[in-house]
């Protein structure tokens, strides 16, 4: 009975379109991993704008991903000046 259950969720997931895939399985990984360690190059491709994220979040959502940005924006770019110096 179990295997039935098992072959069922995997039909399941199979069917579900790759981006739908993509968008739960990736984007939220990647925002978190982002947040998580901010890069000393302050043009890391981290630090990029992600319209795929900004364009499934609510309002107060895309003012706080706006404000983060922003926030490791500016750390990295005061990294990078200080490497320079």
């Amino acid at each position: 009975m179990k295997k039935r259950k098992n072959n069922f969720l995997i039909f399941l997931f199979s069917t579900i379109p790759q981006e739908i895939k993509r968008f739960f399985l990736r984007q939220p990984f990647k925002l978190f991993w982002n947040r998580l360690w901010i890069r000393k190059d302050e043009f890391h491709k981290s630090l990029d704008f992600n319209p795929k994220a900004y364009s499934n979040m609510t309002t107060q959502e895309k003012r706080e991903y706006n404000i983060d940005l922003g926030r490791r924006r500016t750390i990295a770019h005061k990294r990078d000046f200080k490497r320079q110096l």
